[in-house]
């Protein structure tokens, strides 16, 4: 039986002419608002998901600028294009494993010249009621 509280996420993306910056996690942006550069690549991975004591991981994929979408990739490797000098486009998320039935991820992007999609937010739907949030 999972613990009630979620694995912790960690989150860095690789912002152009920037490079990789540092882990951020449990809400906080990653990437940069307001400056006009663009997210090229993220790399998604859960922390310390024995504590839960659920199996499984996380899956992600990008679509990239005149690309399209990528292939789905797991706990922190990279999707995206980094230092190609593209931007991301979207962004799906999602649980696997026993962590896809007992926890859900909520995310929401920043759009050049639109800003936060009207603050909506992202849900991957678990099977249980309990709301987690990984950023």
């Amino acid at each position: 039986m999972p613990s009630s509280a979620p694995p912790p996420s960690r989150t860095p993306p690789n912002v152009q002419g920037a490079g990789w910056q540092a882990d951020v996690s449990n809400g906080a942006t990653a990437g940069v608002t307001g400056k006009g550069l663009r997210t090229e690549a993220i790399r998604v991975a859960l922390v310390d998901t024995d504590a839960t004591g659920a199996t499984g991981g996380i899956a992600y994929r990008t679509h990239v600028q005149n690309v399209g979408w990528q292939d789905w990739v797991a706990d922190g490797t990279v999707a995206g294009a980094p230092d190609q000098g593209l931007r991301m486009e979207a962004l799906q998320i999602s649980l696997t494993g026993d962590l896809a039935r007992d926890y859900d991820v909520y995310y929401r992007a920043h759009v050049q010249n639109g800003g936060w999609l009207n603050a909506a937010w992202a849900r991957v739907f678990a099977s249980r009621p309990t709301r987690s949030s990984c950023a």
